[in-house]
């Protein structure tokens, strides 16, 4: 059987559509593997109704940070690494911080800072300076600083008051 030149086209061209045909159902079907790795600019978590949750992202400086949101999209929780400083921030239903930890020096030493709802400092804990030192303050009434000395251990009260008990 000898086909003509009509022929020929016509098996040519359902060739030619069966071969795209496979092409496109193998390029569309789902894959059956998973990747470990993603990678992305910026990570979106969202909730049912699509609201943001978290996201994790590098800032401008290329510095990578996540924040956490309550149900009102109000950051609650804050970690990152501002200025090569790793740090994690608590924030209250206003979105304002209340509570601060960052290890400040290259060594890795911390500060732990709460404050209150008009975002003064009540309490901190600094361990970046040669000797640690906790510090609570009251607006109204000033501070009260616990500094280890050299064999002692220092009370700090009020501006110009202290006391001093011994360890030895």
């Amino acid at each position: 059987m000898r086909m003509n030149s009509q022929t020929r086209i016509i098996v040519a061209t359902a060739f030619a559509l069966a071969a795209v045909d496979i092409a496109v159902r193998v390029a569309t079907a789902p894959r059956n593997h998973s990747s470990n790795v993603v990678t992305a600019r910026e990570f979106r978590l969202t909730d049912d109704r699509g609201n943001v949750r978290m996201t994790i992202k590098t800032d401008a400086n290329g510095e990578p940070g996540m924040r956490m949101y309550d149900q009102t999209g109000t950051p609650r929780l804050q970690i990152d690494t501002w200025q090569n400083t790793p740090s994690m921030i608590l924030m209250d239903r206003e979105g304002q911080r209340r509570v601060y930890y960052g290890m400040e020096n290259a060594d890795g030493s911390g500060l732990l800072t709460m404050m209150g709802p008009d975002g003064r400092d009540l309490l901190r804990v600094d361990m970046t300076g040669d000797r640690p030192e906790m510090t609570l303050m009251n607006p109204d009434t000033g501070s009260m600083s616990l500094r280890p000395g050299h064999g002692q251990q220092t009370v700090v009260t009020g501006r110009n008051n202290y006391i001093q008990f011994s360890t030895r």
